[in-house]
């Protein structure tokens, strides 16, 4: 009797386990970069994998919603990261997911560190607050 009372209550738990999930199923969504780094601009030369040793001269622009423009060579290729993208980490970095590319952001005073990569590409550097 002792061991059947045991599987009732070993089976029971074990659909409310089941049942009482609260696994978010849906996508997460970034809330952008936070405000205090929102309307600036940084400008300054990046490394790219396909002219490596050449200079690129990039623009990151933090937008009053939170999403980021990004300008290379002056001004050829811009590409755009929308803030429900964006996800914050702590301390100033910031990660971006964004079609087939990955960026990465930090601030650290006046300058942003970025890397970003995608499609076997890939662009580093630190540019400086105008």
């Amino acid at each position: 009797m002792m061991k059947k009372l045991f599987l009732f209550t070993l089976l029971v738990s074990s659909f409310l386990v089941i049942s009482c999930s609260n696994k978010d199923t849906t996508s997460p969504t970034g809330t952008g970069i936070e405000q205090q780094y929102r309307g600036y601009r940084y400008s300054g030369d990046a490394s790219y994998s396909m002219m490596p040793g050449v200079p690129m001269p990039t623009t990151i622009t933090i937008n009053s919603d939170g999403s980021i423009t990004s300008s290379f060579a002056g001004g050829v290729q811009t590409v755009n990261f929308e803030a429900k993208n964006i996800f914050n980490n702590g301390g100033g970095k910031y990660t971006c997911n964004q079609g087939a590319g990955n960026a990465t952001f930090t601030f650290s005073g006046t300058s942003l560190i970025f890397e970003m990569s995608g499609n076997n590409l890939a662009m580093s550097g630190t540019l400086t607050r105008n």
